[in-house]
């Protein structure tokens, strides 16, 4: 579950703290599924705090203090920490190519071995223009691309660079009972579109391709993997996983 808050334990024994002294935002995953776990355990116990450092919280961190969105996007990046709070570390740096480019976490597998990070760029004359217009033009000057990252080797996969279908694409998260497959987002046309595809970025299938269809969000799916849903032009629509 997505968690809005600087980072530290919403325990007694723990201090909250902030990563740095600048206005930073954070949205933490943890894997594995500790919430409530961190939510019940004794903080006063040696045995919690030995727990605590084998959990990892996947986050992204950025600024928001800058003049500008772009300015305060362009900061963002991908980190993971223990569930203590020890050992904060950044994934994926050498994605970062300039000073337009930025990181994000984006979940987990469910084995917990990979980590899905985003990788965004946007150009300063893309983004002064969105500015000026108070409106995205994600046709123009952006690059976002999903990758999956294997956390003990380091390897990276980038899984929107195959069959590619859009120049954005985001939202990705692995289908329930198949670890080879992923749900995510791509932008065609300015329309946001759900897609199927497995882990390698291959067997990409459009889920709304031919329809009318409108901007199309929030698509999820049933614990079993046998459905999907998602909502276009305010309506609810169910289909098949296949």
């Amino acid at each position: 579950m997505p968690i809005c808050t600087p980072l530290g334990l919403l325990k007694k024994n723990y201090k909250m703290r902030f990563l740095t002294p600048l206005a930073l935002c954070i949205i933490a995953y943890i894997f594995p599924a500790v919430a409530g776990c961190i939510a019940s355990a004794r903080a006063d116990t040696d045995d919690t705090v030995d727990e605590l450092t084998q959990h990892l919280i996947g986050y992204r961190e950025y600024r928001t203090n800058l003049p500008s969105r772009h300015a305060n996007w362009a900061t963002m990046r991908a980190f993971v920490v223990n569930a203590d709070g020890t050992n904060r570390r950044e994934l994926a740096h050498e994605l970062v190519q300039d000073e337009n480019t930025w990181t994000a976490f984006g979940g987990w597998s469910p084995d917990g071995h990979t980590a899905i990070i985003e990788k965004g760029r946007n150009t300063p004359e893309n983004a002064a223009w969105e500015e000026t217009h108070k409106t995205f033009r994600r046709s123009t000057g952006w690059l976002y691309d999903v990758y999956l990252l294997d956390m003990q080797s380091g390897r990276l996969v980038n899984v929107s660079e195959p069959q590619r279908m859009s120049n954005f694409n985001g939202g990705a998260r692995y289908w329930p009972g198949n670890p080879n497959k992923l749900l995510g987002n791509a932008l065609i046309d300015e329309i946001n579109h759900p897609i199927i595809m497995n882990t390698d970025g291959t067997g990409k299938q459009d889920l709304i391709s031919g329809s009318a269809g409108g901007f199309t969000y929030s698509p999820g799916i049933s614990p079993n993997g046998k459905r999907i849903a998602y909502h276009t032009n305010y309506h609810l629509y169910l289909a098949d996983g296949d």
